[in-house]
């Protein structure tokens, strides 16, 4: 994302929209200094209770130019980042 010591910025989960009985989509805040290309993926992070963070990779559905981001999901039963998702 933008090049700070971390390697990744705290954005902020604008949107979680149910599209279909397994599949959502998930809007958040963007930093403003991050670029993309169509076709690139961004990893996204989720805080656990005990503090730890679950990480995944999706794509950007949204594109280039929007003022926020766009990533859409489907529920994994059990999943270790839905479940921290939908918490």
């Amino acid at each position: 994302m933008s090049a700070s010591a971390e390697k990744f910025t705290r954005q902020t989960l604008l949107a979680v929209e149910p599209l279909t009985a397994n599949l959502f989509s998930l809007r958040v805040s963007r930093d403003p200094g991050f670029r993309f290309r169509a076709g690139q993926f961004a990893r996204l992070g989720v805080t656990k209770a005990d503090g730890s963070v679950v990480w995944r990779a999706y794509s950007m559905v949204s594109a280039p130019h929007d003022e926020y981001l766009d990533f859409f999901s489907i529920v994994v039963p059990g999943g270790e980042f839905t479940s921290e998702l939908s918490r």
